[in-house]
């Protein structure tokens, strides 16, 4: 049977002396904090470029609307899981507040159609819904 170590009071005393990076707050916060936090694993990360790339590839040619073939694909990033994916797209040309206005418009319009030409490219038992956001050139 091996015995404990016991610390002395005199020692209790010096190790509650040393400050630490959790001194004062709660050792479970961290613990629910990591299990929490979205996880930009390897996986995500490989979907991600692929849904860009087959994004490229719809929006240059496969839908008959000449608003949404001028876009770009600048990212797609999970929001805040894979479940969620945002798409952020550059326009070609700057536009009004209006303009970028009426392209979220024309995008949510073509969304099903966009998210059924991701599911058929990707491999996936469920496909992520897809949230747009229009940015200007910089």
């Amino acid at each position: 049977m091996t015995q404990k170590k016991r610390f002395r009071p005199k020692d209790i005393r010096n190790l509650s002396g040393q400050m630490d990076h959790s001194d004062g707050t709660n050792p479970r916060d961290d613990l629910i904090h990591r299990a929490t936090a979205p996880k930009l694993d390897r996986k995500a990360l490989q979907l991600c470029r692929q849904i860009q790339r087959e994004l490229t590839l719809i929006l240059s040619g496969e839908l008959d609307d000449d608003r949404v073939r001028d876009l770009f694909v600048i990212s797609v990033a999970p929001f805040p899981s894979t479940n969620l994916l945002l798409v952020t797209l550059q326009a070609a040309e700057v536009c009004s507040q209006e303009q970028l206005l009426m392209l979220d418009a024309a995008l949510s319009h073509h969304k099903a159609t966009i998210r059924a030409e991701v599911a058929a490219a990707i491999h996936r038992r469920k496909t992520p819904d897809l949230c747009f956001r229009v940015v200007n050139p910089i």
